[in-house]
């Protein structure tokens, strides 16, 4: 019961953390034209940046980050919902041979929604990870990781709420574009998916997820990235684009 209640009072300083800031937002910012028409200032083109918080320090045997997404606002600028989530955990390195590493990640996360017709719904998970990394030929680099947990510490897609076993596994390849020709662009390759295990779930599109993510990087270049469902899943199929950049 202490060790519960001792995660619950991490996750909750984390979430509050986040969450700190967003009263001091409430009102839509004005500029000295607007001020005197009594317009409010249009939008930014680009959303504004969640909140968050991070802490790793150069060992990265601990490391704590969080975050809070831009909240919803209704006409008047008012929030009506928010979200943020927490996530506390350790790194153990168990195996290292030429560059061939494995690592050991338990990991609890909290996460929090608030809506103004509704209470606050704090969640907990906890979760075990393990991390492969194997340094290829031609500079390529190959990232694997799998585990069990919960669905909140999986960070699983659970829209009935159901308790039991989750599974998350990830597989990535990175590198340069170097045997292609172009030695300054580089790419990573990601695929991510998840299963919830408890029985009685039904085989549907809720209760796993799998996606296929691209991203390609050059220097002085806004980043491409290119993201899509897997091939083969049931349930809605969306492919997305984006071409970031802050100036």
């Amino acid at each position: 019961m202490n060790l519960r209640r001792t995660l619950l009072l991490l996750g909750a300083a984390v979430l509050a953390c986040c969450l700190s800031g967003l009263p001091a937002i409430a009102a839509p910012e004005m500029t000295v034209e607007s001020w005197y028409s009594g317009i409010p200032a249009p939008e930014p083109i680009l959303p504004r940046r969640p909140l968050s918080l991070s802490w790793n320090p150069p060992d990265k045997v601990f490391w704590l980050a969080g975050e809070s997404p831009e909240p919803a606002r209704d006409a008047s600028g008012n929030i009506v919902s928010a979200s943020a989530w927490g996530t506390a955990g350790s790194r153990q390195q168990v195996f290292r041979r030429g560059g061939v590493t494995l690592t050991m990640v338990p990991l609890i996360r909290a996460e929090a929604g608030w809506h103004a017709d509704a209470e606050a719904q704090p969640k907990l998970g906890a979760a075990i990870l393990q991390e492969l990394a194997v340094p290829l030929p031609a500079g390529l680099r190959f990232n694997a990781k799998t585990g069990f947990g919960d669905p909140i510490g999986l960070s699983a897609p659970n829209p009935a709420g159901v308790t039991g076993l989750a599974f998350r596994g990830e597989a990535g390849l990175s590198g340069s574009l170097r045997p292609l020709g172009d030695a300054q662009t580089r790419f990573d390759l990601h695929l991510v998916t998840t299963r919830l295990l408890s029985r009685g779930i039904d085989e549907t599109a809720s209760s796993s997820s799998c996606e296929l993510t691209l991203q390609l990087t050059r220097l002085a270049m806004a980043p491409l990235h290119i993201g899509a469902t897997c091939p083969g899943l049931d349930g809605e199929r969306r492919i997305t684009f984006n071409i970031g950049g802050r100036f």
